[in-house]
């Protein structure tokens, strides 16, 4: 809405300088088209820097969830989880991608909504990474063990449980 609204803006701002400010017409829509582009290439590299590179630039944030899900995948591994475990995690996709795991999305909602899904889906894990739903804040910030979930542990900030039946 606010990018089809700019022209309309735009040209109200330009009459309101052709009859205030005698503005040249031609001349004041170069200027503001030319200033308006300059801020759309600012704003576009600023929140591009933020999703590839991130705040370290020696640890690009491009790709990084992506590299910890393989190192919970490999940690899975270690402790003798099945092939057919399934995973709930905040992206699926990604999951599988990188570990070959069966994995179902985290739900929007608070603990009991998790578990929930967790029994009907048959999930086995849980893995809490800093993208988690506003309602399982306390239990990302602080990983316990709580009723029908086992905090396993942590690896690369992702905080991974196991539901109790």
């Amino acid at each position: 809405l606010f990018w089809a609204l700019v022209p309309i803006g735009l040209m109200t701002l330009i009459n309101w300088g052709m009859r205030i400010r005698r503005w040249d017409s031609i001349h004041a829509l170069h200027a503001l088209s030319v200033g308006l582009l300059g801020l759309m290439i600012i704003v576009t590299i600023f929140a591009t820097w933020q999703r590839i590179i991130g705040r370290d630039r020696t640890r690009p944030a491009w790709g990084a969830v992506e590299l910890a899900y393989r190192e919970v995948g490999s940690y899975l591994d270690s402790n003798n989880a099945s092939n057919e475990t399934i995973v709930m995690v905040n992206n699926p996709p990604g999951f599988y991608a990188m570990t070959g795991r069966n994995a179902i999305v985290l739900p929007n909602g608070d603990l009991s909504v998790t578990l929930r899904a967790g029994e009907h889906y048959e999930a086995e894990y849980l893995v809490l990474d800093e993208n988690h739903p506003k309602a399982l804040v306390d239990i990302f910030t602080n990983p316990r063990d709580l009723p029908g979930l086992r905090y396993v542990d942590s690896i690369a900030n992702m905080h991974i449980y196991k539901f109790m039946e």
